[in-house]
């Protein structure tokens, strides 16, 4: 299998073999997450070539994806957990006509959630190898949350602001400009996920564990992103945090894993 069978239209702006050895440890692992990086890139460049560089950003999976590569390099993608869709936040409708007009197929339907639609796309050169006889996969999936009436985009019953937009960080992946929510505003998005554990999912809970490592490499000071909290979101980080330090095993999710003492400081704030 060559780059040609693995990648769509933006691999000239990253060296070839580089490209072709990434994306086949990709597929190696997974032929759905090859498949959902090359719509990363694909959509991220797209929406950037239109002008719509700072209307929107990524959030969810990619987006901690995007700051752990900023952190450790090519790397980290083959050991990364994998996500089958991605999660995007628009300022406006405008983001959806650029996908109607960028990629040869794309529905985009409404969600019984506030704020929300969701896209199906296909690019053509993965349609072009379907009809030389690859097989058919289904539309790409991607979650967009756009405003619908006048106010703030509420998420997660987080309102994506404009200190949240602010804060939001350009990380260069493989040549290509990726808008990502910030580390500070990640982990309070991941700490709002519900479960009927009280906790947020296992993969969440990797994730916060991988963000607050990458803020204690970035030099975030705890008492900055704990002020930030609100008090549920306190009572389940110290739940969070208890059951890192009571893990037995590593966690083979996380990645990038926060010190004892950076760990240690969010406790002795959550008993103050």
């Amino acid at each position: 299998m060559g780059l040609e069978d693995i990648a769509f239209a933006f691999v000239d702006k990253v060296d070839s073999n580089r490209m072709e050895s990434i994306l086949r440890d990709l597929n190696n692992k997974s032929e759905d997450f090859s498949r959902a990086f090359n719509y990363l890139i694909a959509v991220c460049e797209k929406l950037n070539s239109t002008g719509l560089q700072e209307k929107y950003m990524l959030i969810g999976g990619y987006a901690v994806l995007a700051h752990l590569y900023s952190a450790r390099g090519d790397k980290i993608l083959s050991r990364w957990r994998g996500s089958h869709d991605l999660d995007l936040v628009s300022r406006d409708y405008s983001i959806e006509s650029v996908l109607e007009g960028a990629f040869e197929e794309v529905e985009v339907n409404t969600s019984h959630f506030p704020d929300k639609d969701v896209a199906y796309i296909k690019d053509e050169l993965e349609l072009l190898r379907e009809l030389e006889g690859n097989p058919s996969k289904p539309p790409f999936k991607i979650d967009l949350y756009v405003p619908k009436s006048a106010g703030d985009i509420v998420l997660c019953r987080e309102e994506i602001d404009e200190k949240i937009w602010s804060r939001s960080r350009d990380i260069d992946i493989l040549g290509h400009n990726i808008r990502a929510m910030s580390i500070i505003d990640l982990i309070k998005l991941k700490l709002n996920v519900e479960t009927k554990t009280g906790l947020p999912r296992d993969r969440d809970i990797a994730d916060i564990y991988n963000l607050l490592g990458l803020a204690e490499i970035e030099k975030y000071m705890v008492n900055d992103i704990y002020a930030e909290l609100g008090s549920k979101q306190k009572l389940k980080l110290a739940k969070v945090i208890s059951l890192y330090n009571t893990i037995g095993k590593p966690n083979e999710e996380v990645l990038v894993r926060p010190s004892q003492e950076y760990m240690a400081g969010y406790c002795k704030l959550a008993r103050a």
